[in-house]
């Protein structure tokens, strides 16, 4: 029975789904977007000067990059 589920899975499509899905705790996307939220929450929605390599960090993750 194992095997019939792992000849459905498509690599491509996990990877895609764990990278990018915003809804999915565990996911990549899910992630960033709390770090970001909680560090524009800690910096009283401004960029600090410290910050802004977190941010542009993060962006290129988000994009691909």
């Amino acid at each position: 029975m194992r095997k019939k589920f792992l000849l459905l899975m498509n690599p491509k499509l996990i990877l895609q789904f764990l990278l990018s899905d915003k809804s999915f705790p565990r996911s990549i996307s899910f992630s960033l977007s709390h770090v970001r939220k909680a560090i524009m929450e800690l910096e009283s929605e401004r960029v600090s000067h410290y910050s802004w390599r977190i941010y542009i960090t993060m962006d290129k993750i988000k994009n691909g990059h």
